[in-house]
């Protein structure tokens, strides 16, 4: 996750204790997607995957979020609701 702040150019922004926060929403989130089986999870959707989970956290600990378990599970359901493509890349 560390990694995609700086890709999202999002450091700077959060302290160290809420980056602390986010890579843990993002564990999490990211863990229970792995578990799933959930066509998410495939090979092929991953990087598009993980971009969109880390967006999606990012975006939501800007407004102000800080609860690991609602950032995990948002970006989860925001996952659900995107369309994968193998192909292209966020």
């Amino acid at each position: 996750m560390r990694t995609l702040i700086n890709r999202l150019e999002a450091e700077g922004v959060f302290d160290a204790p809420a980056i602390d926060i986010l890579t843990g929403a993002f564990d999490e989130a990211w863990r229970t997607l792995m578990s799933s089986g959930a066509p998410f999870a495939e090979e092929r959707y991953r990087e598009n995957a993980r971009l969109i989970v880390a967006q999606h956290i990012i975006q939501l600990a800007r407004l102000g979020e800080r609860d690991k378990g609602k950032l995990a599970q948002s970006a989860l359901l925001e996952l659900s609701r995107a369309r994968l493509n193998a192909a292209t890349h966020l």
